[in-house]
């Protein structure tokens, strides 16, 4: 369908798929993605003799919610992650919208691409098509005036988080966030993460010395760059945030993270700030 446009002289191209891909271990997605825009790059760079650049923007609009709600419980770990039994280190690459939206996280790493999280424009009825459009085009018209048009004040905020560490007193866990802008993080909710641990911090699970949780904890403090999950498990090695099909709920702009943002312009309704995509990251 995209060969009849190869001859098209454009500045970008946007995205929006991978529901049909979530049946599949997702790292198929994060091999098969950037290999697609690796190659219509090189393709329409080829038949329009040069004029189209041949590392074009492009952005995708991230996977939205589907079904319903999550209910944050303790959750048991197979111990065997790692190894031949389980998909990843910590099992990220489990067939599901977790995988997808991790390997298109991952495909950023391409030059000249962004990426609109819209997770938290859920619908009710559980569909993956929200009526909730306005911020999902928002989002990419940030990436797209930053990269095609060379406006980078208006892609100035891009929540992203990079690192997790212990405390000193390995209490708490700090997560580092870059491209949050001068508006600075909100925290409007607690929920949201999970620590893996020891299966004796969720008492709802039998403790045991070797078994290991996913164990939901609740934001303690943030700063102007860092959230702190506080009363983390023992023996923790790992923190998720949003690792679920419907992590925020079932109605509109409710994830626990945003980093606060300007308008583009002055239509009504716009956004006033931007989510923290989902997560996983090793101690």
């Amino acid at each position: 369908m995209v060969v009849p446009l190869l001859r098209t002289v454009h500045s970008g191209a946007i995205w929006m798929q991978g529901e049909a891909n979530a049946h599949a271990d997702g790292r198929q997605y994060q091999c098969s993605f950037p290999a697609m825009i690796s190659d219509w790059r090189t393709k329409f760079h080829k038949y329009t003799d040069g004029t189209t650049s041949s590392e074009f923007p492009f952005g995708w609009a991230q996977l939205n919610s589907v079904g319903q709600p999550k209910v944050y419980r303790p959750t048991l770990f197979d111990t065997t992650c790692g190894g031949t039994g389980c998909a990843g280190e910590f099992d990220e690459w489990r067939p599901g919208f977790p995988s997808i939206r991790l390997a298109e996280s991952s495909t950023r790493s391409l030059q000249n691409t962004f990426q609109a999280v819209i997770l938290d424009t859920p619908v009710a009825s559980g569909s993956v098509h929200s009526p909730y459009k306005q911020a999902p085009g928002q989002r990419l018209a940030r990436g797209a005036l930053a990269l095609a048009y060379g406006m980078s004040d208006v892609h100035a905020v891009d929540p992203v988080a990079t690192k997790a560490q212990l405390s000193a007193d390995g209490h708490s866990i700090i997560v580092s966030i870059q491209g949050i802008g001068a508006g600075g993080l909100l925290a409007q909710s607690s929920g949201g993460f999970e620590v893996l641990g020891n299966c004796s911090a969720a008492p709802t699970i039998l403790p045991c010395a070797t078994c290991l949780c996913w164990i939901p904890r609740n934001i303690s403090s943030f700063s102007s760059a860092t959230v702190t999950i506080g009363d983390v498990p023992p023996m923790s090695t790992a923190i998720r945030y949003l690792w679920y099909d419907s992590p925020c709920g079932n109605n509109p702009y409710q994830c626990p993270v945003y980093a606060k943002v300007g308008p583009l312009g002055t239509l009504s309704g716009e956004d006033k700030q931007l989510p923290l995509g989902p997560f996983l990251l090793k101690l």
